[in-house]
């Protein structure tokens, strides 16, 4: 007989025997019988690639060491969905991270009793640990600057983890989200969020925000293989609250969700969470020490060796002078770029460079695009979702490094 139990299409395949098997098969031969499960979704609809369900478990006899919940994760139903997920490799990816990078990588994920992904049906099933204990904080609210501090230091850690050696195992084997044959698929699926977009939200973009944003999805492949230049990490990929749990402590995070997870340009993690998760205020006031929050982190994680390729993606004013005109006497003219104002147009507070001086690249590199999302990120007029709120923290990057005008509230 075989012990690896079958992928289930659904809730209804989710019974204590396939429980039993799923327990044993992931090496927890130890667990007692479950005599019973009861399953509540959790996660179905908009905004979920897939089903995830709470199973409460009953025991025959006592089991104090066996978890009383999991959360099993399951592929979605959906022909549209479903074909979504298999073109971009979601399920694939986020097996791969629980099975090959979780149980040692310096971020808090939820423990994986058991996995599998049938490439085939495209299938997936995950029991993992249920965090339902620890605190969620809305994302509509966002998060205060203790929690934010927090994200950032976190989501550092785990940069220095694989910095520049995403091409190596075991990050290869899961993911590269900045190999250039991703490039169009990326750009298509920008492209067609677009209407939709701009259908709902409409209202809160100005006429120049739109334009940016229609411009930057015809130039989506070429602003990712701008990416690719800079430094690269194992990246989360959609790292906002919705995807977090708080603990009592100050750095106890854990963190779900990573369908698309993949090696990547890190600094869009933080540039994603600052422009998605936090209110205005509580932003503007922590943003450039979370930056250098960040940095410091980063290079503890690197034990005190300067990461490679940091430097031109910092603000100028989180490096020394020193290292600054050393690393631009190097050849990176990607931060002076980013610093140059529109002809004509006033600086912000942010613009370095002569006045009137030009910069034509379009989309830009990643020093710009996080050089941008610090200092520009007033220009977000709402925290959206998904593809929708990657394309208007893209869009607000370009808008700034080609010479957009400035946003600010």
């Amino acid at each position: 007989m075989d012990s690896t139990p079958a992928i289930p299409a659904g809730s209804a395949e989710v019974t204590p025997g396939w429980v039993r098997q799923a327990f044993a098969a992931g090496g927890r031969a130890d667990i007692p019988t479950v005599e019973d499960v009861d399953v509540e979704q959790v996660g179905v609809g908009i905004g979920h690639v897939g089903e995830s369900l709470r199973c409460r478990l009953t025991y025959a006899g006592d089991a104090p060491a066996a978890p009383a919940t999991v959360v099993v994760k399951l592929h979605s139903s959906h022909p549209e969905t479903d074909k979504l997920a298999r073109r971009v490799r979601l399920y694939r990816r986020e097996c791969a991270f629980y099975q090959l990078l979780s149980h040692h990588a310096p971020i808090r994920s939820p423990i994986l009793y058991y996995g599998d992904y049938e490439r085939r049906s495209n299938r997936l099933v995950l029991v993992l640990e249920d965090l339902g204990g620890m605190g969620r904080v809305d994302e509509i609210e966002g998060a205060n600057s203790e929690q934010a501090m927090s994200v950032v230091r976190a989501i550092a850690r785990f940069h220095a983890y694989s910095w520049n050696k995403t091409g190596t195992a075991p990050y290869i084997d899961i993911f590269d989200s900045l190999d250039p044959k991703w490039r169009p698929p990326v750009q298509l699926i920008y492209l067609a969020s677009l209407r939709r977009t701009f259908e709902v939200f409409g209202d809160h973009f100005s006429q120049h925000m739109q334009r940016i944003t229609e411009t930057l999805g015809w130039r989506a492949a070429d602003y990712m293989g701008d990416l690719a230049t800079g430094p690269r990490a194992f990246g989360h990929g959609d790292y906002r609250l919705d995807n977090m749990f708080f603990g009592p402590g100050p750095d106890d995070l854990a963190v779900i969700d990573w369908q698309v997870c993949g090696g990547n340009n890190p600094l869009g993690d933080v540039a994603y969470f600052l422009g998605g998760s936090l209110p205005v205020e509580v932003r503007r006031s922590i943003e450039r020490g979370a930056i250098a929050e960040y940095h410091d982190n980063l290079r503890r994680g690197r034990r005190g060796d300067r990461p490679r390729g940091l430097l031109a993606a910092l603000p100028p004013e989180h490096v020394r002078p020193d290292a600054r005109h050393r690393h631009q006497r190097r050849g990176s003219r990607h931060l002076e770029r980013a610093q140059r104002p529109p002809p004509g147009a006033r600086p912000g507070p942010d613009a370095g460079g002569p006045r009137g001086s030009r910069s034509r690249r379009v989309p830009p590199g990643p020093p710009a695009a996080i050089r941008s999302v610090v200092g520009v990120l007033d220009g977000l007029p709402v925290r959206l979702r998904g593809v929708e709120a990657a394309a208007q923290i893209l869009s607000t990057c370009a808008g700034s490094a080609s010479g957009g005008a400035d946003h600010r509230q």
